[in-house]
């Protein structure tokens, strides 16, 4: 039965607060070593809550080596590129506090095996596939195109660089990109998830939402447990977030068996993104159709974004990391999206320095 633990916290005492729970685990594991895996995104810095906090991040660290326990700390962004890991790891705040344990993950890029019916193999990240015991360090975040970025969206991140684009380009539905993620997470499952609950994003989310105080951090060795927990924190089933229904449908996990120590508040008027409609609108069988089938042929993708030129600086980071070419210039040097290309990923949104892409249409009303 998996179970999870809710903690109350905030960032000045998170140490103190999950070390109980932590120290417990590690123990029955007796690991020489822990490699941490947090979510850097793009490098935000913690008042944003787009990245799991630097302090957050060390707490775990200080615990783990004063058990003993050798600590390694290594993520790949979403912006690809040799030295993105180590600037989204400075611009942070991250290496300021763990410095000399961050490791680049595009120093070792091997090529793993995965269980898929889209592809037979992806370049991961060798320190993270090979590491004796990995910690799972998420940040409780909404995600425009997963609904939710939290235990099992975090191990996205042991691909290498381009990688995260091939796999949006072969996952081209959000269904798809479901079934991919679930795939990917079964490359390396963690052996414990520890989310950063204690400050989290709502709205427009996985960088473009607004701050949500919680309080709370989560731990579990079921990264799929976690999540459950999450959507229902979110006033939301867990089979309403697309890869939650791919895991229970195939067996990895049942919502009903999992057992909760602590408190899994029901947060007041929690906002998801724009491109999901509430359960609390119309029948659960309506906002199905409407989150899988409207969603997949009128409301994706460019029909919904609209580019804030005033905050656009032409940096061309949407149109650098377009997994599928879909961005070019106007006549006045502003990014344009092809209409006919764009397949919905809002990698465009995620990944832009300045949010200067705004969700439009009806489907932002329906959300709130």
């Amino acid at each position: 039965m998996p179970r999870v633990y809710i903690i109350d916290a905030g960032y000045e005492n998170v140490k103190e607060k999950l070390k109980p729970v932590l120290c417990n685990y590690l123990h029955s594991a007796g690991p020489k070593s822990v490699l941490l895996k947090p979510n850097l995104l793009a490098g935000a810095p913690p008042g944003k809550a787009v990245c799991t906090h630097p302090l957050f991040v060390k707490a775990v660290a200080d615990i783990a080596e004063e058990m003993g326990i050798k600590v390694a700390v290594s993520d790949n962004p979403g912006v690809s590129g040799y030295g993105s890991s180590l600037k989204a790891a400075k611009d942070s705040g991250l290496f300021e506090l763990v410095g000399e344990k961050f490791e680049n993950p595009a120093q070792s890029p091997e090529r793993a095996g995965v269980k898929s019916g889209y592809t037979d193999s992806f370049v991961v990240s060798g320190n993270i596939l090979h590491a004796e015991y990995v910690i799972n360090l998420p940040k409780f975040k909404t995600h425009s195109l997963t609904l939710f970025s939290g235990a099992v969206k975090n191990m996205f991140g042991i691909l290498v660089g381009g990688e995260k684009a091939r796999a949006h380009s072969i996952g081209k539905s959000r269904d798809e990109f479901a079934e991919l993620l679930v795939d990917i997470y079964n490359i390396r499952v963690p052996e414990l998830t520890v989310m950063d609950a204690i400050w989290g994003m709502e709205g427009s989310g996985p960088s473009n939402g607004s701050m949500r105080e919680i309080n709370k951090i989560l731990a579990s060795d079921n990264g799929f447990a976690v999540d459950a927990v999450c959507a229902n924190m979110m006033g939301l089933k867990p089979e309403e977030i697309p890869y939650l229904r791919v895991a229970k449908e195939r067996n990895l996990i049942d919502y009903e068996e999992i057992e909760i120590i602590g408190n899994p508040e029901v947060l007041k008027d929690f906002r998801i993104p724009p491109t999901f409609m509430k359960r609390n609108f119309a029948g659960s069988a309506f906002i199905g159709f409407v989150n899988s089938f409207i969603f997949e042929h009128f409301i994706k993708g460019p029909a919904r974004l609209k580019l804030k030129r005033k905050r656009c600086t032409k940096c061309y980071v949407c149109l650098r990391q377009c997994p599928v070419k879909a961005i070019s210039k106007d006549k006045e040097e502003f990014p344009l999206i092809d209409k006919k290309k764009c397949i919905g990923c809002y990698c465009c949104d995620e990944l832009c320095p300045e949010n200067a892409w705004r969700h439009t249409g009806i489907m932002r009303i329906l959300a709130k």
